[in-house]
This record gives C-alpha cells, structure tokens and sequence, in this order.
C-alpha cells in the first residue's frame, strides 16, 4: 500500500484536530461540571472518551501513511459514533441545546426527563451550557470532515479499479505516444478481423456459386 496524497492528508489532519478540538471541550465541559456540581461521575467522562479518541486518531494515523480501507473504516466508524451520535447528538443536542430551548421557552420539565432523568433542571450555569451545547459544533465538524474524507477515497480508488480491469490499457498509457499506439491496434485488430471473415466467406460453398455465376 501508498501513502496517500496530499490532498487527503489535508483531510487527515483537519478531522484529526476536530477530533481533538471536541476531546478538549467536552473534557473542561466535563471537568468543570463535576467541580461546580460536587458531581465525580463527570469526571471520568474524559478517560472514557479518551479510549474512542485514541481508536480514531490512531486509525487515521495508519490511513495517512498506508491509504488502508480499513483503517478509514475504522476511524469513520469509531469517529461517528463517540463524536457525533454520542457527544453531539446525545449530549450537546438533547442535554444541553433540547434542555436550553425547553426553558427559554418555558416548557414543562418532564418533557426532558425521559432521556437524562439525574441531570438537573433547569440549567443554572451558563458556561456550563454553552460548553455542552457547543458539542453539537464539534458533532458537525467531525461529521463533516469524515464525510469528505470517506468521498475522497471512493474518488480516488474508482480510477484505479478501472486500469485494473484493462491491464492492457494500463500499459499502453504508460509509454510515450501511448494514445496513438492504442489507435493503431485498435485499427489492427479491426482489419484482421475483415481479413479473417472474408477468407472463411471465401472458402464457403455459397461464395463459390456467386464466383463461378460471374
């Protein structure tokens, strides 16, 4: 396997810093909670979610340097569920933007309790909230960034199937005038076929009935 192309590894390194711009912010959004809440529960968030940060860092990592599919997958996948479905749509997304919105709009708190029935209510700290809610950003960024790097390597591998399917092809272009030689077995071949068909129609016994009736 190859490395990748300089393109891609602009993608790399853009989600490798989202990934580590959400790890940071969820981690003083976390740390700061559990402080200001005597709330020790919190504070394990970030070694928890340090396990899938790793995972997908080093994932990309080997992606960078191999332009291995599966380590794409498994950062993708990896990426998506820790960042974007659990931080950002669990957490920023419903406990902190669903909760906020709840109560500037002056909404009834069972209609939150459901999914987060130990988190306080109503929200009393704005950095706090803002924090939280600001996850849904690092959701979207590292949503993003993944959706372009996974398009990019569906992009560049499409070329690369189709040589392989015309070795023939392949080889041809490698070579100076690669075009032009092409052209000519291609008329090479057309006229070896003309050639083939007119000497088997000259050898059958209704071409010797038109010749002889000549």
């Amino acid at each position: 396997m190859k490395a990748v192309k300089l393109t891609t590894r602009h993608l790399v390194n853009r989600l490798a810093l989202t990934i580590l711009a959400a790890y940071a912010l969820t981690t003083v959004h976390h740390i700061y909670g559990g402080l200001v809440d005597n709330a020790p529960d919190r504070l394990l968030v970030p070694v928890i979610m340090a396990v899938p940060s790793l995972i997908a860092l080093a994932s990309l990592y080997r992606y960078k340097q191999t332009g291995s599919g599966a380590a794409l997958a498994t950062s993708s996948i990896v990426a998506v569920l820790a960042w974007v479905v659990l931080s950002g749509l669990l957490h920023g997304g419903y406990a902190h933007a669903y909760k906020d919105i709840l109560f500037l709009l002056d909404g009834p708190s069972w209609l939150y309790y459901p999914l987060n029935p130990q988190e306080h209510y109503p929200p009393d700290n704005i950095f706090f909230e803002i924090t939280g809610v600001l996850e849904t950003v690092t959701a979207y960024l590292v949503g993003l960034f993944t959706y372009h790097l996974v398009r990019d390597r569906r992009q560049n591998v499409r070329p690369v199937d189709a040589r392989a399917s015309d070795p023939g092809a392949t080889t041809v272009n490698r070579i100076p005038g690669g075009a032009a030689c092409r052209r000519l077995v291609r008329r090479a071949t057309i006229g070896a076929r003309i050639v083939t068909g007119e000497s088997q129609a000259r050898r059958s016994p209704t071409y010797a009935k038109q010749l002889f009736a000549r």
